[in-house]
């Protein structure tokens, strides 16, 4: 099974999570934290490009900032902001092998938050 940008969230979360995830043992799906964060992902960011579908990650948002490549990931709360910024780097990851350099942005809609994540050194190091 490849990664995806959820098996990296959920890995600095909770690795029981990521163990069941990896063995097609999903969450239950019409829970309502999960139904708030797909209606969020809908209703914010309404003239960006969505859900982009890549391989195996799913990138929430893109666009272009002139000639630069932007992708988004869209977060109902920055609480876990660490995960969310491992997901995010992934993806940058992923792209640049496919040959594409990007930046990111973590969304944060509800707290009208935005953070700027780049694939450095170091984050790159601590996904492999």
């Amino acid at each position: 099974m490849h990664p995806t940008g959820t098996l990296i969230w959920y890995y600095y979360i909770c690795s029981r999570e990521v163990w069941l995830m990896s063995r097609q043992l999903t969450p239950w799906q019409e829970n309502p934290f999960i139904e708030i964060g797909r209606l969020l992902s809908e209703e914010a960011y309404k003239r960006e490009r969505k859900e982009i579908h890549l391989e195996n990650i799913v990138i929430d948002l893109l666009k272009t900032e002139g000639e630069n490549v932007v992708i988004g990931e869209v977060k109902k709360s920055s609480r876990f902001e660490k995960s969310a910024r491992m997901q995010l780097a992934f993806y940058l990851w992923r792209l640049k092998q496919l040959g594409i350099e990007a930046t990111g942005q973590l969304l944060f809609p509800k707290e009208k938050k935005k953070i700027i994540v780049t694939l450095t050194k170091e984050l790159k190091a601590e996904l492999i």
